[in-house]
C-alpha cells in the first residue's frame, strides 16, 4: 500500500527510509519523497540537503541548481551565497564571461564577477591578470 501516493510503499517509508507514510513530502521542501530518494539523491528528511542556504525544492523548482551540491557550478562559491547575496549565476562558473571563475574574482583577485572589465580600461579582467599581470 502507498497511502500518500508518492510511489513508495508504506512499509518502505516506515522501515527502510524513515519517512512519513501519510505525507508525500516528508520534509516539506516541495519535492516528494520518491524524487528526493531516486532522482535528486537528496536527504529526504532535510529542507536543505547540501547546506548551501537554499531549500532543495527551491534549487530544483526555482533556481535550477543541484540540491545535492552546495556549489553547483564549481566556482568556489555556495549556491545560496551566489543567488541571495552576490547576484552571480550559480549555474555558470564565470558569470561575466571573462575567463575567471566567480570565486577567483571575488576571493583571489578582488575583481567584479559581474563585469568582465572591472576597471573599464578595455582589457578583460582575465587578460589583465593572466596575460599582462596588471591590475584589473
Amino acid at each position: 500500500e502507498d497511502s500518500d501516493g508518492d510511489m513508495l510503499s508504506d512499509y518502505d517509508e516506515i522501515y527502510t527510509f524513515g519517512t512519513d507514510a501519510l505525507m508525500e513530502d516528508s520534509d516539506g521542501d516541495s519535492l516528494n519523497d520518491y524524487d528526493e530518494l531516486f532522482i535528486y539523491q537528496t536527504d529526504v528528511l532535510a529542507l536543505d540537503s547540501d547546506n548551501d542556504g537554499l531549500g532543495d525544492g527551491e534549487e530544483v523548482n526555482i533556481y535550477g541548481t543541484d540540491p545535492s551540491k552546495s556549489d553547483s557550478d564549481g566556482d568556489g562559491l555556495l549556491d545560496g551565497e551566489e543567488i541571495l547575496d552576490l547576484k552571480t549565476n550559480a549555474t555558470e562558473w564565470d558569470s561575466d564571461g571573462d575567463g575567471l571563475s566567480d570565486g577567483e574574482e571575488l576571493n583571489i583577485y578582488g575583481t567584479n564577477a559581474l563585469d568582465g572589465d572591472s576597471d573599464g580600461d578595455g582589457l578583460s579582467d582575465y587578460m589583465e591578470i593572466k596575460a599582462h599581470s596588471t591590475d584589473a
